[in-house]
């Protein structure tokens, strides 16, 4: 319940931070994002930008959107919070509709953002750091540290719940089946718990090592 709690908590933060800075982008930089789109459509048509030079193909724009569902539905942390956390069929029936309703709020200023960044001279591969660069270079101190705790809050709550999942997994499905079969070790049940701390704790250093090994070379990996 705690861990449930915390990402119920993350989740309204960052959901806040993105609306804010969206909402500053919009009416503090710019008149609004039918002035923004104005601005955008006018520079592709002398000079495109950079997110309309290259067009993305039907085909791979499904294959990501079937990759995005997959992931939405299948990653460990999503099915551990969906079901093993689930304690009410009452969830379910709120989650149909609050879910897709938050992840059209949290997308709501994403194009307005990309677009504010690149109508401001910002290059293109620094577009995931915009909700952060744009306040900040405007001088909104207190919009900047807002986003930046939601993006920490963001970041926090995912090592958390991947963290726990892949630990349960893993006392679950290796470290109990191990014991239950090696009759050597079966005092080693009544530190089911610890196990569970220890395997958090190298799920943890894991991610880190990961990081330092191919995370210089893949950006999303360093944002993950």
């Amino acid at each position: 319940p705690g861990m449930m709690w915390s990402l119920a908590v993350e989740g309204v933060v960052k959901l806040g931070a993105i609306i804010a800075v969206g909402i500053f982008v919009c009416y503090g930089l710019f008149e609004g994002p039918g002035d923004i789109m104005t601005r955008a459509a006018d520079r592709s048509a002398n000079q495109p930008l950079p997110m309309f030079e290259n067009q993305t193909s039907f085909t791979t724009w499904t294959s990501y959107t079937i990759l995005a569902l997959f992931a939405f539905l299948f990653l460990p942390r999503q099915f551990h919070v969906a079901v093993v956390e689930n304690s009410s069929e009452r969830h379910i029936r709120l989650a149909q509709w609050l879910v897709p309703l938050y992840l059209i709020a949290i997308n709501l200023f994403v194009v307005p953002i990309a677009l504010g960044g690149l109508l401001l001279g910002h290059p293109s591969g620094g577009a995931d750091t915009f909700v952060l660069h744009l306040p900040l270079e405007s001088g909104q101190r207190w919009l900047s540290l807002f986003v930046f705790l939601g993006g920490f809050s963001a970041a926090s709550g995912m090592i958390m719940v991947s963290s726990m999942t892949l630990a349960t997994m893993t006392t679950n499905h290796l470290f109990i089946p191990i014991i239950t079969r090696v009759k050597a070790l079966g005092g080693l049940r009544r530190f089911l718990l610890l196990s569970r701390w220890i395997a958090v704790a190298f799920v943890v250093f894991a991610g880190w090592g990961f990081l330092e090994a191919v995370g210089e070379s893949q950006m999303l990996v360093t944002l993950g």
